[in-house]
């Protein structure tokens, strides 16, 4: 209660200000001006619940303290110095306190008298918090007379430039523009350079699983090091002079000279691994790089225009209203923003508050406003505004209504998010393009023909220096086992080594002169010694070749591992068979096939290529589109919910403790953003490409329509059962989960049951369809979960934590920009600045009892956070029973 009451200061001093001049009021936003008289009337409410009537009592120690008591604070009601100090907060300056009443002046002197230096203009000036209470030497009563300032402030540096958290810097523009500068260099520089390092040590490296893991864990390393090293000289050199309290004009020009070498430097010398663009060649690589420059040169001008906005005088920007919002950097409109959000939201509280409290039955049991306003309160506790969605932000965003009501701040990251989303639609589009028109200009079954044949040429390129003098030479590329079936298959259908041996026709083979030759193509000159006796390698028996062509004997197999193509033929022309002849076999056999293959295979029409890529373009740059329109109204929805109770996390006791650590997670998110959007786009848009392939493709269309007839059939069965089903429960009279005739009822139900057995199918096939595009969607949504609650979890790791992080990322945005912690800091920054000057006990005592009388049903979050006011006592048999 204490905290609201804090917030409560702004708006009780407009209250207290009843005399308005035209030039103030026209100053204030009219949607932040408090109910007029509602001070008068909490006042009478006190009075009434207390009393039991409104007319004005004298104020002393004996009416506080009956104050107090009942509202329960016992202890504060026996405090006599405090009760003292709260009359003489009451009184104005020579007044007798003896003869004071509680009336509307004294109850509104009592809350605002202490606080009086709070300049509640401060709210619609186009400032940041700092600047308004501590950034000024000299604070501006309401009686003209500056009053100095009582304390000398300690500042401590934090890199604000480059603080996404707390969103200190100058102009979130210049942050986005660095960020998305960044990622395009990234992207079309340096991508590839980790990948040129592998291929330098690539042929360090053998094909072990070790060696192949160490490159790979050396080229992620690399990577990690380059983006590390890269990203904080490139964001961090070029957001110099994008503080908030930089007030020499030359210090943002020294980031904007970084910005505009980097940018030229890899432009101009073509900075590019990938050698250059052929005359944009690589229509994706163009775009990344014009987009880059135009990007950098985008950051370079709003750099300018930071050193102009603090060289120019303050009467100069002032003159032109368009000047003003051009010079004004875009933090300090955030910030300013978020001021206004807090008064309204505080406005709106009292006159929320005000309609409940005011509702006083008289013939109502509880004869009082605080019990009564706790009894509607708990009627009216779990009704909610429906707020979010998409229509409803992006219009809520375009009228500036979420900044300066709700007060949601939009970080910098996800904003970047969204313009690398944006690019990635266009990346798409380019790609597809690209992809439909190389497939239409290289469609051509002639010239996949003529490309296969001149693949076969490739492999066979050998064949023909196979001849009786050259047994040295094979037909390069032909395994073991296709040499094997080529033998049995083309050489003699009915080949047979046991009747060869049993027909005597295992008599030896003399080779005459090309004896020697084939022995050393072998190479088993001594194990034929062995096995042979001394025929010095002349003879080759016949079951030897048996063995070699059905590795039938052990010994055999030490013989064939040995052997490469070479060897094998001239093992086949050893045994008598004609070398030349099987590489012709085998060659024309593969060109039949594979013209057979392409001409059944490949598609007949043009169009069933480039139409299904068509198709998977749009749909991808679609998938990528409303991804990027998801993620804003993402974040202002799950903020609401977090502000307004829907979203409890720090009530599951299960994950206590999930939110509070590991705030620097949030890192993670813009290129989860990224790759997310990427891999979910060319997903979805290639599943449905596949999907209209699979109709237009020759092979594939006929099923496909067989199962467009199928599913239609089925749809007409389902509609069918629908009617029927709605008759049967006319028949049959259900009422909700009870049934007027249970006889009809369960005829018609186990008929019913009965027919979905084999209609199910259908069910679940086109769940299966719908729950893959969903999935692949939702690949690229990291802001919310697509797993049920619980599901996916294997102890403490969780399959999916995205969402979790990104509500963590929310809470810690929340935590500094929240409107309700600005404006709390900002009471502590006055009371920082102007000590005893600003709030007091007494006055703090006296916003207590408003706050009592106002809001009754926050006294339960008092009762909770302070533990001697709870009444803890209870019979010991139910001391374990747990709520």
């Amino acid at each position: 209660m204490e905290m609201v009451a804090i917030l409560m200061i702004p708006t009780l001093i407009k209250a207290s200000d009843q005399d308005y001049s035209q030039e103030s009021f026209d100053k204030r936003n009219k949607y932040t001006e408090p109910p007029k008289g509602f001070l008068d009337l909490v006042l009478k409410m006190v009075l009434e619940d207390v009393t039991g009537s409104a007319t004005p009592k004298p104020l002393d120690k004996d009416l506080l303290r009956k104050i107090f008591k009942s509202y329960g604070e016992d202890e504060l009601s026996k405090n006599d110095d405090i009760l003292d100090s709260m009359i003489l907060a009451a009184c104005r300056k020579g007044e007798n306190p003896d003869n004071l009443l509680l009336n509307t002046e004294t109850f509104t002197l009592g809350l605002t008298g202490d606080v009086q230096l709070y300049d509640v203009t401060n709210e619609t000036k186009m400032t940041t918090n700092y600047f308004d209470v501590l950034d000024n030497k000299f604070e501006i009563g309401k009686d003209g007379l500056k009053v100095p300032q009582e304390r000398i402030v300690k500042k401590t540096h934090t890199l604000s430039i480059i603080d996404d958290a707390a969103g200190t810097y100058r102009s979130k523009t210049v942050v986005v523009g660095l960020w998305t500068s960044f990622i395009l260099h990234y992207f079309t520089y340096m991508l590839e350079i980790p990948s040129k390092v592998d291929e330098e040590l690539d042929g360090s490296c053998d094909d072990g699983a070790l060696c192949s893991t160490l490159l790979s864990f050396l080229h992620w390393l690399i990577m990690f090091g380059l983006m590390s090293v890269f990203g904080l000289v490139y964001i961090g050199v070029g957001s110099i002079g994008n503080d908030i309290e930089c007030d020499r004009f030359i210090v943002p020009l020294v980031g904007a000279t970084f910005i505009g070498s980097i940018t030229a430097f890899f432009y101009l010398f073509n900075f590019d691994v990938d050698g250059d663009l052929d005359g944009g060649a690589d229509n994706s690589n163009t775009f990344l790089r014009t987009l880059s420059v135009m990007v950098g040169s985008f950051v370079v001008m709003n750099q300018i225009l930071l050193s102009v906005s603090i060289a120019a005088p303050i009467y100069f920007q002032d003159s032109n209203k368009y000047l003003k919002i051009l010079m004004t950097p875009g933090a300090i409109k955030a910030e300013s923003h978020i001021k206004q959000a807090s008064s309204y939201k505080i406005i709106n509280m009292t006159k929320n508050a005000l309609k409940v409290i005011s509702q006083k039955d008289k013939d109502n049991v509880i004869d009082s406003h605080f019990g009564q306003g706790l009894h509607l309160f708990s009627k009216q506790e779990h009704e909610y505004e429906r707020v979010g969605g998409l229509r409803w932000t992006w219009g809520q965003v375009l009228s500036g209504h979420i900044f300066k009501r709700e007060g949601i701040w939009i970080a910098a990251r996800l904003i970047v998010g969204n313009i690398v989303q944006i690019i990635i639609a266009f990346l798409i589009i380019i790609w597809g393009v690209r992809l439909a028109r190389t497939a239409s200009q290289n469609y051509s079954k002639e010239d996949m023909h003529l490309a296969a044949d001149k693949m076969i040429d490739t492999i066979f390129k050998d064949a023909e220096r196979v001849s009786s003098s050259e047994l040295n030479a094979a037909v390069n590329d032909i395994s073991f086992a296709v040499e094997r079936f080529l033998i049995k298959s083309f050489v003699d259908a009915n080949f047979d080594c046991s009747a060869m041996i049993e027909n005597k026709l295992s008599a030896d083979f003399y080779l005459g002169e090309d004896a020697k030759l084939a022995c050393d193509a072998l190479e088993l000159g001594t194990s034929m010694n062995d096995h042979y006796g001394d025929y010095d390698c002349s003879p080759i028996d016949a079951a030897y070749i048996c063995d070699i062509i059905e590795q039938s004997d052990p010994y055999s197999n030490a013989y064939i591992e040995v052997l490469d193509g070479p060897k094998r033929t001239s093992a086949l022309v050893a045994a008598g068979f004609d070398a030349a002849y099987v590489n012709t076999v085998v060659k024309t056999t593969a060109e039949v096939a594979s013209d057979e293959s392409i001409d059944a295979l490949y598609p007949d029409e043009e169009n069933m290529i480039v139409v299904p890529i068509i198709v998977a373009t749009c749909f991808a740059f679609l998938c990528a589109i409303l991804l990027t329109c998801s993620y804003v109204p993402s974040v202002v929805t799950t903020t609401l919910k977090l502000r307004s109770g829907v979203l409890e996390p720090f009530k599951d006791p299960s994950d206590n403790n999930t939110y509070r650590i590991g705030v620097d997670t949030g890192t993670i998110i813009l290129g989860s953003i990224f790759w997310g959007t990427l891999f979910s786009s060319i997903l979805f848009g290639g599943l449905i490409g596949f999907v209209v392939f699979l109709y237009m493709w020759q092979i594939s269309s006929i099923y496909m329509l067989r199962i467009t007839y199928i599913f239609f059939g089925m749809l007409f069965s389902i509609l069918f059962k629908v009617i029927l089903v709605k008759s049967f429960r006319v028949i049959s009279n259900y009422k909700v989960f009870y049934r007027v005739n249970p006889a009809r009822a369960n005829i018609s139900s186990l008929a019913i049951e009965c027919a979905n057995f084999a209609l199910s199918v259908g069910f679940v096939a086109v769940r299966l369809i719908k729950l893959a595009l969903i999935s692949t969607y939702f690949v690229g949504r990291i802001d919310t979960p697509f797993l049920a609650p619980g599901v996916g979890h294997l102890g403490p790791w969780k399959m999916d934590n995205y969402p979790n992080i990104f509500i963590k990322d929310i809470l810690a945005h929340e935590a500094h920009r929240h409107p309700f912690m600005e404006l709390m800091g900002v009471m502590y920054m006055m009371k920082l600045r102007h000590a005893e000057n600003f709030g007091s006990t007494a006055g703090s005592c006296w916003r207590l009892i408003f706050v009592f009388a106002l809001m009754p049903w926050l006294s339960k979050y008092r009762i909770l956070t302070r533990p001697d006011m709870r009444d803890d006592s209870s019979d010991d048999s139910n001391s374990g029973n747990k709520k």
